[in-house]
């Protein structure tokens, strides 16, 4: 790795878990704007709702069992077994070197937490990158999972929205 490019390297990381903010951002914008938009339509629609109206209400229900079931196939897609031990390995990992944190919160002596200090230095340098590709692939994992809600909430937040624009005019 050439030394340019080691601020992209530093960042990745925090770009795939700013990619999981910013879809999760946009599907509550658009769900806000869809429970928005039927609910003044069910207020409008009253006692005795429309055909259209009722399809729309119907579509509610089966559109959220749909996408939250694509969002469960997909997380057990990306759930596999490599991923479970890629995190029980970043779990010891934790667990290593908060062993070693309090190690050297409990040191006695200057020696003593120079000696636990170099140790707590070493298990960090050892461990983190298994720790980065655990936080990895958590970030791929939750975009994989997060996807098929944030697709049909943005598409209905545009449907809804473009049917708002067609009854105005």
């Amino acid at each position: 790795m050439k030394s340019t490019d080691l601020p992209a390297a530093m960042f990745f990381p925090i770009g795939l878990w700013l990619g999981v903010a910013s879809k999760t951002q946009e599907m509550l914008l658009a769900s806000s704007q869809v429970i928005a938009t039927r609910s003044a339509r069910m207020a409008s629609a009253g006692p005795l709702p429309s055909a259209a109206d009722q399809r729309e209400f119907a579509l509610m229900g089966s559109e959220k069992l749909d996408a939250f079931s694509q969002s469960a196939a997909a997380l057990g897609r990306a759930w596999t077994p490599a991923v479970q031990t890629l995190n029980a390995q970043a779990l010891q990992g934790w667990l290593a070197i908060m062993n070693n944190a309090f190690a050297l919160a409990g040191s006695r002596t200057p020696a003593q937490a120079m000696r636990r200090h170099k140790t707590l230095v070493s298990t960090v340098m050892r461990r983190a990158p298994t720790l980065q590709r655990a936080s990895d692939a958590a970030a791929r994992v939750t975009h994989s999972a997060l996807a098929p809600v944030h697709r049909t909430a943005t598409a209905n937040a545009r449907r809804l929205g473009s049917a708002k624009k067609t009854s105005r005019r």
